[in-house]
């Protein structure tokens, strides 16, 4: 059933299900409440989270990342409509993004994984196949905040992209750095993603 949030302040967000009493509200975010509080309706966020590994799409390793993303993105007032796991395979992951940018209209896509220099991580390449535009501040962030935790971190490819009204994110494969990225760039991805998608202006993102 269509749902939307109720962001109250800075720190608490309610999950609204269309259809269903206001006493069963979900909570997304905890926090306080303070007597001058501004609330607003929120748009839901479609989300899409695609694991990219060799070993994980033959279901020889255990994906943590992906199901690490789907819980992470749930505070921004997002639901996430698409899950996969595929592997390094640059047509393969191009196809995938495609279909959830054209045929799904998926607002955002989180992709983990293959974003190295080895032989097999192709993952920015597959990104730049079906970008419309570029994003570089976003894997330019992550960069930037991961090289304080490990100079390895210059050594990424993190990226972002957008197709249509998709914005792609191109993120680290390990469980850790994933959500250190994501972290980094949570805070801009709902103003991001509105302007994207001609949000930007409405009060409160509201819903139709």
């Amino acid at each position: 059933m269509p749902s939307y949030f109720l962001s109250i302040g800075d720190d608490l967000l309610f999950r609204i299900v269309e259809g269903e009493p206001l006493s069963s509200l979900n909570i997304e975010r905890c926090g306080f409440l303070p007597v001058s509080a501004r609330a607003e309706v929120l748009r839901p966020i479609s989300v899409g989270v695609l694991t990219v590994s060799d070993k994980g799409s033959l279901g020889q390793r255990i994906d943590l990342s992906g199901p690490a993303l789907e819980r992470s993105v749930v505070p921004l007032g997002a639901v996430v409509e698409a899950t996969a796991i595929k592997p390094d395979d640059m047509d393969v992951i191009a196809d995938t993004l495609k279909e959830w940018s054209d045929s799904l209209l998926l607002n955002l896509v989180l992709v983990t994984g293959g974003t190295g220099l080895s032989e097999r991580d192709v993952t920015p390449e597959a990104l730049s196949s079906v970008a419309h535009k570029h994003v570089p501040g976003i894997g330019e962030a992550m960069r930037s905040a991961s090289l304080r935790i490990t100079p390895n971190a210059m050594l990424s490819r993190l990226c972002a992209v957008t197709r249509n009204k998709t914005l792609i994110v191109g993120m680290p494969g390990s469980e850790k750095a994933v959500l250190e990225c994501f972290a980094v760039i949570a805070p801009a991805l709902r103003h991001g993603i509105e302007i994207l998608c001609g949000w930007d202006g409405e009060c409160g993102s509201r819903p139709d």
